[in-house]
Protein backbone atom coordinates (compact mmCIF):
# COMPACT_ATOMS: atom_id res chain seq x y z
CA UNK A 1 0.00 0.00 0.00
CA UNK A 2 1.43 3.45 -0.89
CA UNK A 3 2.79 5.46 2.00
CA UNK A 4 0.69 8.41 3.18
CA UNK A 5 2.33 11.82 3.34
CA UNK A 6 1.42 15.15 4.84
CA UNK A 7 1.55 17.25 1.69
CA UNK A 8 2.00 20.57 3.52
CA UNK A 9 5.73 20.20 4.30
CA UNK A 10 6.32 18.53 0.92
CA UNK A 11 4.78 21.49 -0.91
CA UNK A 12 6.87 23.88 1.19
CA UNK A 13 10.04 21.99 0.28
CA UNK A 14 9.03 21.92 -3.39
CA UNK A 15 8.62 25.70 -3.28
CA UNK A 16 12.03 25.98 -1.62
CA UNK A 17 13.69 23.96 -4.38
CA UNK A 18 11.86 25.95 -7.04
CA UNK A 19 13.06 29.24 -5.56
CA UNK A 20 16.75 28.45 -5.11
CA UNK A 21 19.36 29.76 -7.54
CA UNK A 22 20.83 27.63 -10.29
CA UNK A 23 24.09 25.77 -9.82
CA UNK A 24 26.56 25.81 -12.69
CA UNK A 25 27.78 22.35 -13.69
CA UNK A 26 30.33 21.94 -16.48
CA UNK A 27 30.43 18.72 -18.52
CA UNK A 28 33.92 18.31 -20.05
CA UNK A 29 33.97 17.36 -23.72
CA UNK A 30 35.41 13.88 -24.45
CA UNK A 31 38.79 13.91 -26.14
CA UNK A 32 39.72 17.33 -24.80
CA UNK A 33 41.77 18.32 -21.74
CA UNK A 34 39.72 19.00 -18.63
CA UNK A 35 39.61 22.68 -17.70
CA UNK A 36 38.69 23.70 -14.18
CA UNK A 37 38.51 27.22 -12.77
CA UNK A 38 39.86 28.12 -9.35
CA UNK A 39 37.88 26.33 -6.66
CA UNK A 40 36.38 23.81 -9.11
CA UNK A 41 36.94 20.04 -9.15
CA UNK A 42 36.11 17.26 -11.59
CA UNK A 43 33.81 14.82 -9.76
CA UNK A 44 33.40 11.44 -11.40
CA UNK A 45 31.91 8.02 -10.72
CA UNK A 46 29.04 5.85 -11.88
CA UNK A 47 25.34 5.30 -11.28
CA UNK A 48 24.11 1.69 -11.52
CA UNK A 49 20.43 0.75 -11.53
CA UNK A 50 19.24 -2.74 -10.60
CA UNK A 51 15.59 -3.49 -11.38
CA UNK A 52 14.49 -6.74 -9.71
CA UNK A 53 17.98 -8.28 -9.88
CA UNK A 54 18.67 -7.14 -13.47
CA UNK A 55 20.92 -4.19 -14.25
CA UNK A 56 19.33 -1.71 -16.62
CA UNK A 57 20.70 1.38 -18.36
CA UNK A 58 17.97 4.02 -18.13
CA UNK A 59 20.17 6.69 -19.75
CA UNK A 60 20.87 4.59 -22.84
CA UNK A 61 18.55 5.08 -25.83
CA UNK A 62 18.35 1.82 -27.74
CA UNK A 63 15.27 0.97 -29.79
CA UNK A 64 16.29 -2.67 -30.18
CA UNK A 65 16.75 -3.00 -26.43
CA UNK A 66 13.32 -1.47 -25.85
CA UNK A 67 11.70 -3.93 -28.26
CA UNK A 68 13.12 -6.94 -26.41
CA UNK A 69 13.12 -5.79 -22.79
CA UNK A 70 10.35 -3.20 -22.74
CA UNK A 71 10.34 0.43 -21.72
CA UNK A 72 12.73 1.46 -18.95
CA UNK A 73 11.79 3.84 -16.15
CA UNK A 74 12.90 7.43 -16.59
CA UNK A 75 15.33 8.33 -13.82
CA UNK A 76 16.25 11.99 -13.40
CA UNK A 77 19.00 12.99 -10.98
CA UNK A 78 19.71 16.48 -9.67
CA UNK A 79 22.19 18.16 -7.32
CA UNK A 80 21.57 20.47 -4.36
CA UNK A 81 24.53 22.48 -3.02
CA UNK A 82 23.67 22.82 0.66
CA UNK A 83 25.95 25.69 1.71
CA UNK A 84 24.93 28.00 -1.15
CA UNK A 85 21.31 26.86 -1.47
CA UNK A 86 21.73 26.17 -5.20
CA UNK A 87 20.63 23.30 -7.40
CA UNK A 88 21.35 21.79 -10.80
CA UNK A 89 18.32 20.08 -12.30
CA UNK A 90 18.72 16.80 -14.19
CA UNK A 91 22.50 16.47 -14.35
CA UNK A 92 24.01 14.56 -17.25
CA UNK A 93 24.60 10.84 -16.88
CA UNK A 94 26.41 9.03 -19.70
CA UNK A 95 24.61 6.12 -21.39
CA UNK A 96 26.55 3.47 -19.46
CA UNK A 97 26.01 5.29 -16.15
CA UNK A 98 29.28 7.18 -15.76
CA UNK A 99 29.24 10.84 -14.78
CA UNK A 100 31.79 13.62 -15.12
CA UNK A 101 30.84 16.90 -13.43
CA UNK A 102 33.03 19.95 -12.86
CA UNK A 103 31.67 21.40 -9.62
CA UNK A 104 32.55 24.15 -7.14
CA UNK A 105 33.60 23.17 -3.65
CA UNK A 106 30.76 22.37 -1.27
CA UNK A 107 28.53 19.67 0.18
CA UNK A 108 25.94 18.16 -2.14
CA UNK A 109 22.77 16.12 -2.02
CA UNK A 110 22.19 13.88 -5.04
CA UNK A 111 18.45 13.40 -5.43
CA UNK A 112 15.98 11.98 -7.89
CA UNK A 113 12.74 13.56 -9.07
CA UNK A 114 9.48 11.92 -10.10
CA UNK A 115 6.44 13.68 -11.48
CA UNK A 116 3.12 13.02 -9.73
CA UNK A 117 4.72 10.96 -6.98
CA UNK A 118 5.13 11.62 -3.27
CA UNK A 119 7.63 12.73 -2.26
CA UNK A 120 8.49 14.29 -5.65
CA UNK A 121 12.16 14.86 -4.73
CA UNK A 122 14.06 12.28 -2.69
CA UNK A 123 17.75 12.53 -1.71
CA UNK A 124 19.69 9.33 -2.30
CA UNK A 125 23.27 10.23 -1.38
CA UNK A 126 25.53 13.05 -0.24
CA UNK A 127 29.11 13.98 -1.02
CA UNK A 128 31.59 16.77 -0.44
CA UNK A 129 33.92 18.52 -2.87
CA UNK A 130 37.02 20.29 -1.57
CA UNK A 131 39.20 22.46 -3.75
CA UNK A 132 42.44 20.66 -2.86
CA UNK A 133 41.81 17.90 -5.40
CA UNK A 134 41.90 18.32 -9.18
CA UNK A 135 39.71 15.25 -9.72
CA UNK A 136 37.65 13.47 -7.08
CA UNK A 137 36.26 9.95 -7.35
CA UNK A 138 32.84 9.61 -5.67
CA UNK A 139 32.24 5.88 -6.13
CA UNK A 140 29.47 3.85 -7.73
CA UNK A 141 25.99 4.54 -6.43
CA UNK A 142 23.75 1.52 -7.02
CA UNK A 143 20.00 2.07 -6.93
CA UNK A 144 17.95 -1.07 -6.29
CA UNK A 145 14.52 -0.33 -7.72
CA UNK A 146 11.23 -2.02 -8.51
CA UNK A 147 9.49 -0.71 -11.62
CA UNK A 148 5.85 -1.15 -12.57
CA UNK A 149 3.69 0.16 -15.37
CA UNK A 150 1.53 3.15 -14.50
CA UNK A 151 -1.89 2.24 -15.83
CA UNK A 152 -2.87 5.89 -16.22
CA UNK A 153 0.13 6.97 -18.29
CA UNK A 154 1.40 3.69 -19.69
CA UNK A 155 4.91 4.63 -18.56
CA UNK A 156 7.15 2.84 -16.11
CA UNK A 157 7.08 4.12 -12.53
CA UNK A 158 9.60 2.94 -9.96
CA UNK A 159 10.33 2.84 -6.26
CA UNK A 160 13.84 2.96 -4.83
CA UNK A 161 14.18 0.03 -2.47
CA UNK A 162 17.81 0.49 -1.43
CA UNK A 163 20.91 2.54 -2.22
CA UNK A 164 24.49 1.45 -1.73
CA UNK A 165 27.89 2.97 -2.47
CA UNK A 166 30.83 0.87 -3.64
CA UNK A 167 34.44 1.61 -4.51
CA UNK A 168 35.34 0.79 -8.13
CA UNK A 169 38.16 3.30 -8.51
CA UNK A 170 40.38 1.26 -10.83
CA UNK A 171 37.59 0.66 -13.35
CA UNK A 172 36.52 4.31 -13.11
CA UNK A 173 40.08 5.52 -13.74
CA UNK A 174 40.23 3.44 -16.91
CA UNK A 175 37.01 5.06 -18.13
CA UNK A 176 38.31 8.52 -17.19
CA UNK A 177 41.65 8.04 -18.93
CA UNK A 178 40.00 6.59 -22.03
CA UNK A 179 37.61 9.55 -22.25
CA UNK A 180 40.07 12.36 -21.57
CA UNK A 181 43.62 12.26 -23.02
CA UNK A 182 45.05 14.42 -20.23
CA UNK A 183 42.98 13.84 -17.10
CA UNK A 184 45.50 15.81 -15.02
CA UNK A 185 46.83 14.97 -11.58
CA UNK A 186 45.96 11.61 -9.99
CA UNK A 187 42.41 11.46 -8.69
CA UNK A 188 41.64 11.60 -4.99
CA UNK A 189 38.97 9.34 -3.54
CA UNK A 190 36.12 10.47 -1.28
CA UNK A 191 33.12 8.21 -1.62
CA UNK A 192 29.53 9.39 -1.46
CA UNK A 193 27.57 8.46 1.63
CA UNK A 194 24.06 7.07 1.72
CA UNK A 195 21.82 7.03 4.76
CA UNK A 196 18.13 6.02 4.88
CA UNK A 197 17.45 9.21 6.85
CA UNK A 198 18.33 11.26 3.77
CA UNK A 199 15.36 9.85 1.89
CA UNK A 200 12.79 11.84 3.88
CA UNK A 201 14.86 15.02 4.14
CA UNK A 202 12.87 16.97 1.55
CA UNK A 203 9.52 16.14 3.11
CA UNK A 204 10.13 19.00 5.53
CA UNK A 205 13.59 20.35 4.75
CA UNK A 206 15.73 21.62 7.60
CA UNK A 207 19.36 22.50 7.06
CA UNK A 208 20.16 21.61 10.66
CA UNK A 209 18.58 18.16 10.28
CA UNK A 210 20.64 17.69 7.14
CA UNK A 211 23.80 18.69 9.01
CA UNK A 212 23.10 16.20 11.81
CA UNK A 213 22.71 13.33 9.35
CA UNK A 214 25.91 14.23 7.52
CA UNK A 215 27.89 14.70 10.72
CA UNK A 216 27.13 11.09 11.65
CA UNK A 217 29.23 10.15 8.60
CA UNK A 218 32.03 12.61 9.28
CA UNK A 219 30.84 15.25 6.81
CA UNK A 220 30.77 18.84 8.07
CA UNK A 221 29.54 21.75 5.97
CA UNK A 222 32.29 23.97 4.59
CA UNK A 223 32.80 27.48 5.88
CA UNK A 224 31.53 30.54 3.98
CA UNK A 225 34.94 31.27 2.47
CA UNK A 226 35.21 27.78 0.97
CA UNK A 227 32.06 27.88 -1.17
CA UNK A 228 31.37 30.00 -4.24
CA UNK A 229 28.02 31.75 -3.78
CA UNK A 230 27.90 34.11 -6.76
Amino acid sequence: MPRAYDKGPIIATALLLASVACLRVVYPEPGRPIRTAEGEVLAFGRIAVIDRDHEIEPWKSDLRDALFTGEKPEIKLSLFLIEANRRAIYVRIEPEGSFFWVLPAGTYLLYHSRVDRQPPNEPLAAFQITAEAHALYLGTMTMDIESNENRSTGKQDYEVMAVRITDELEQAKQVLEGRYPEPGRPAARKLMISDPSLRSLFQDYSKRTCERILEQHGLHLLGPGSVQRD
